[in-house]
């Protein structure tokens, strides 16, 4: 049974200590979270504008502006019966999965270098199926497709 700490493990253990003391934690990236700006009944920021944008395009509809596609997203059924649902299951975690995707995108140049990471993620409630749109820069993730196996309202 060993009792005590060799000089190579000491050395090891400092090492160790040092190397990650100097890493930088990676910067989260923010999701502009459209879902719950719709449910408040918020008008359209232009932080959002591009998301939106983007999301109009996606969903098909052919509004002639985007305010009023805005006004129509932001009274629409699944607004009003996934947003709670979203804020109640998954929340509290938006911040960790932001996290989480700082370090996918620290990562992300070096592994994929021909592949820009979005520059802007917008969280939105999507009645389709596609729970990730994306484009050059931008990416739509459908939260309200993230609420778990046994969500009741996917039956």
């Amino acid at each position: 049974m060993r009792t005590g700490f060799k000089i190579c493990d000491i050395i090891i253990c400092v090492c160790c200590i040092t190397l990650l003391s100097g890493c930088d934690k990676p910067e989260a990236v923010r999701i502009i979270r459209a879902d719950s700006a719709a449910y408040s009944g918020a008008p359209l920021s232009e932080d959002m504008t591009e998301g939106v944008e983007l999301w109009k395009k996606y969903s098909g509809i052919d509004k002639e502006n985007i305010e009023s596609f805005w006004q129509d997203y932001s009274s629409s059924q699944a607004v009003k019966v996934f947003y709670p649902d979203i804020e109640n299951r998954i929340g509290d975690k938006i911040p960790d999965i932001e996290s989480r995707l700082g370090e996918i995108k620290s990562g992300f140049g070096k592994s994929f270098p021909e592949i820009n990471f979005p520059e802007e993620i917008y969280g939105i409630v999507s009645p389709y199926s596609q729970s990730v749109m994306l484009s050059d820069s931008l990416a739509l993730i459908a939260l309200n497709h993230y609420l778990g196996d046994d969500y009741e309202g996917y039956n």
